[in-house]
């Protein structure tokens, strides 16, 4: 799976929490379509990752046809670049800009200790 998603450009997807770390950590811009029967959390996560990730965009199934399928994907492609632009950014705003100077003082630390 880490070869694929390497080489992706975009992606179509469920709005699952791991689909989302993932497309996350790979940068991969993605149009989602919630699995209906999840309890709305799919929802809720495809509305996260369009509104605040940035990082793609998302439909009901049930509001979704073949035709606005192509559209969105088409959209996501000629955009793929301004979405993982915003998927970076997030990255940033979420990993502390220290993060692994500290862990690596944590690593140093604990190597000392032993």
């Amino acid at each position: 799976m880490d070869l694929a998603m390497d080489i992706a450009d975009i992606a179509l997807s469920r709005a699952g929490a791991h689909s989302l770390s993932e497309n996350i950590f790979y940068e991969l811009p993605v149009f989602l379509i919630p699995y209906p029967y999840a309890k709305n959390h799919q929802e809720a996560n495809a509305q996260f990752f369009q509104n605040e990730v940035k990082g793609g965009r998302y439909e009901k199934q049930k509001e979704l046809t073949p035709k606005g399928l192509a559209k969105e994907l088409n959209s996501l492609w000629e955009n793929r670049e301004h979405y993982r632009c915003n998927i970076q950014n997030f990255k940033h705003k979420i990993i502390p800009k220290n993060f692994v100077d500290l862990i690596a003082h944590k690593v140093q630390l604990h190597d000392k200790n032993k």
